[in-house]
């Protein structure tokens, strides 16, 4: 927490002119320590988010396309077939994606449109 110090004489020992260098820093007396677990929850639920995003954006495309639909009716013509089976490929791909590693992911290409 940032605290202006407007008395003139000795800093306070309880506060440091040193900033942390993130949000995850914690004083540990002496300096400031990350604290990587905190940093790395942080990350997962990011990347849980950005998985989320892009599944919905997925699904969201293949539905304005109303490939789900015209599928089940046996109404797809074969250059949407192909195209739906490639964003489907895409979804199984992003379910597969491990968000534990974050941030360290390689999310996966989606099909062109």
């Amino acid at each position: 927490e940032v605290v202006t110090v407007s008395d003139i004489g000795e800093l306070a020992e309880t506060l440091t002119l040193i900033k942390p260098l993130t949000p995850f820093d914690k004083w540990d007396g002496m300096q400031w320590v990350t604290d990587t677990d905190a940093q790395h929850a942080s990350d997962v639920a990011t990347a849980d988010a950005e998985k989320q995003s892009r599944i919905d954006q997925a699904n969201d495309y293949m539905n304005n396309k109303q490939w789900p639909g015209k599928s089940a009716l046996g109404r797809m013509k074969d250059t949407e077939k192909g195209q739906y089976n490639l964003w489907l490929d895409y979804l199984d791909a992003l379910e597969a994606v491990d968000t534990s590693s974050a941030p360290d992911i390689k999310w996966p290409t989606p099909p062109a449109h």
